[in-house]
């Protein structure tokens, strides 16, 4: 109805952005802003209908071109740049290991088959970077063998520990396909599947989607592979386009403003300086809030006039400050971000995660709602200008106290659901039981995702960074 607002509706800003490149394509401009805020469909539409948008230049695929090199997007030169054991906190490649658990046998033979299905479908599990910091689409590559462990017969616990701290910190090495790596276990209850894949070549709503594809050809081997008409490279020349625009020049503008009045990272207590870690090790925590619950904090988000993922950003804000120096500090919040520039680009697998710098804090003087709308408009706000990644904007424009925050993300998987469909599971393979992810560079990586309609958090931290305990 015209006089429904959409956060009331479960508007979350994954939704938010795909609903803004679906209606750029028709040239109708409406912001993250404008559909995250307490505004009617009817206002916001009558005003994007009077607004306009700018015609987005449609992306043609290039089959001559498509196994030349290309650039590097902002994200993968700082992961590239942070594998270098001579940057502070570097030596680490960014990296996730996860594993899946099944109670049926899976088949070695069936798994593979569709596996390498993916691989000649999607360009970027073929690709190697070169040493002059381009990336690039080998044509072909030999079949990929998965390898399985069988643990029956004995005690499979020293065995299985192997295997994880084996694959669990693996730095890949980026001129070497393959950027990943797959193995399974048996232990007499079931299969575990062991997958440790390269985020310079995936982020984690393609990997999302690759694996519920997977599961589809596995348990369907006649089923067809989601191919797109265009490759990662076709999508980063079209992007380079979009860029050059003067929508870049405007979130350059809104960038450094912002950075001028951010505030710091947090500061925490520390035990050892970002200088004296190297190839640091992530330590993986993780909790979780039962459907129910997790459906009523849904609610009071919405009774607020904000999202699940604002109000996990502004939670998560409030309890750092609790131990931090200062009470209000920038986090790094990762982003989905594909550009409308071509009707397929959704299923492309690459790497389009983007970052945007967002001040949290405190809630004691303000209270938890005002901040929680405070944090809800300006995350709202920077998605608008995320054609400038924070990590840009931060080296641009930011004090090195601001550019700290690079090191404190939170990442939402939460509204995935949006652009992938509702099965509330990652994929039909199995049930994720462990994983962590490793990110050059950084200190503190908090996760949200759901799975089975409970909301999952983890969080990833470089414990020696700091006093025993802290986490």
């Amino acid at each position: 109805q015209p006089d429904s607002v959409p956060l009331e509706l479960g508007m979350d800003s994954i939704l938010a952005i795909e609903i803004r490149a679906r209606l750029a394509r028709i040239g109708c401009a409406v912001g993250v802003r404008d559909l995250l805020g307490g505004r009617s469909i009817g206002a916001i539409l009558a005003d994007a209908a009077s607004a306009g948008a700018e015609a987005v230049e449609p992306c043609e695929p290039d089959a001559v071109a498509a196994h030349e090199p290309f650039a590097l997007t902002e994200l993968q030169l700082a992961y590239l740049v942070g594998r270098s054991p001579s940057v502070p906190l570097g030596g680490t490649g960014c990296h996730v290991y996860w594993e899946f658990v099944t109670d049926r046998e899976l088949d070695a033979g069936r798994l593979e088959a569709a596996w390498n299905r993916l691989i000649a479908a999607h360009g970027m599990l073929r690709a190697v970077f070169t040493d002059d910091g381009m990336q690039r689409i080998q044509p072909r590559v030999p079949p990929y063998r998965i390898a399985a462990h069988d643990l029956r017969g004995g005690e499979p616990e020293a065995p299985l520990a192997a295997l994880r701290e084996r694959m669990a910190h693996e730095v890949f090495e980026p001129t070497n396909w393959p950027l990943f790596r797959i193995e399974t276990s048996r232990d007499g209850t079931g299969t575990r599947l062991h997958l440790s894949i390269d985020l310079l070549i995936i982020d984690v709503l393609s990997l999302f989607r690759l694996l519920r594809d997977w599961g589809r050809l596995y348990d369907d081997p006649a089923a067809t592979p989601m191919a797109p008409a265009l490759t990662f490279r076709d999508y980063m020349v079209a992007f380079q386009r979009v860029r050059s625009g003067p929508a870049r020049e405007r979130a350059l503008g809104f960038w450094e403003r912002a950075m001028a009045e951010a505030p710091p990272a947090p500061v925490l207590p520390r035990a050892r300086s970002d200088a004296d870690l190297r190839a640091a090790r992530f330590t993986r925590r993780r909790t979780e809030l039962p459907q129910e619950g997790w459906t009523r904090l849904r609610e009071q988000a919405h009774a607020c006039r904000a999202t699940p993922n604002a109000l996990l950003l502004t939670l998560l804000g409030a309890t750092l400050a609790h131990w931090s120096e200062t009470a209000e500090f920038s986090l790094n919040l990762t982003v989905h971000d594909r550009r409308p520039v071509h009707p397929d680009v959704d299923r492309v697998i690459g790497d389009f995660t983007s970052t945007i710098l967002v001040p949290v804090g405190s809630d004691r003087e303000v209270g938890f709602a005002g901040r929680l709308r405070s944090v809800s408009d300006a995350v709202a706000e920077r998605l608008d200008h995320a054609l400038v990644s924070g990590v840009e904007a931060a080296r641009r424009f930011g004090t090195p106290a601001v550019r700290g925050a690079l090191a404190w993300v939170f990442t939402s998987m939460l509204g995935y659901g949006s652009v992938l469909g509702h099965d509330r599971r990652i994929t039909s393979l199995g049930r994720l039981d462990w994983g962590v992810t490793q990110t050059p560079q950084v200190l503190l990586d908090v996760q949200a995702f759901e799975e089975d309609g409970r909301l999952v958090m983890t969080w990833d931290s470089v414990d020696a960074a700091f006093p025993d305990g802290l986490f």
